[in-house]
């Protein structure tokens, strides 16, 4: 049985730049629409798409799509979490009881990282986003470069509810 999740695009976006870009940076960076941006256009906007792909023959986006919706037995949804849950549950045969989880991750606070041998804990800066950054998210750029990870998202989103 193979069985994984997904995450909304801008939902996983924001979060990898919040962590990566800005937590990490030791307090060395601001949030700016700028730097937003600029590292929307470097992130691999396929990341969960690729990070799924059992196979590297694919030659367009559509062909890894089909590919790692066949390849896996179950894709669950993190902002549908207690209905993936749940549908996971079915497909496997398991009584309610057997299926717990616990909510363990809250934005903001404190993450213990090592970057070159240097461990210490960083602040992990909340994911506030301003307008700018939200309507970035509706642009003919973000839908373009990020083209895999959405097709994704709303097939597998769209399974739930068959």
């Amino acid at each position: 049985f193979l069985g994984s999740g997904v995450r909304d695009p801008p939902g996983h976006f924001a979060s990898a730049y919040f962590y990566s870009y800005i937590s990490r940076s030791d307090g060395h960076r601001e949030p700016t629409v700028e730097s937003f941006k600029k590292w929307a256009r470097e992130y691999n906007g396929s990341f969960q798409l690729d990070f799924l792909r059992l196979r590297d023959d694919y030659n367009t986006t559509e062909e890894a799509l089909r590919g790692v919706l066949g390849d896996y037995d179950f894709i669950g949804v993190t902002e549908r979490l207690d209905e993936s849950l749940v549908t996971l549950q079915m497909i496997l045969g398991l009584d309610v009881g057997d299926i717990l989880y616990l909510s363990a991750k809250k934005s903001g606070g404190y993450a213990y990282v090592t970057n070159n041998n240097n461990p210490r804990c960083v602040y992990e800066h909340p994911k506030e986003l301003s307008s700018e950054m939200k309507e970035f998210f509706e642009s003919h750029e973000w839908q373009h470069h990020f083209k895999g990870d959405t097709l994704l998202y709303e097939a597998v989103n769209q399974s739930l509810d068959a």
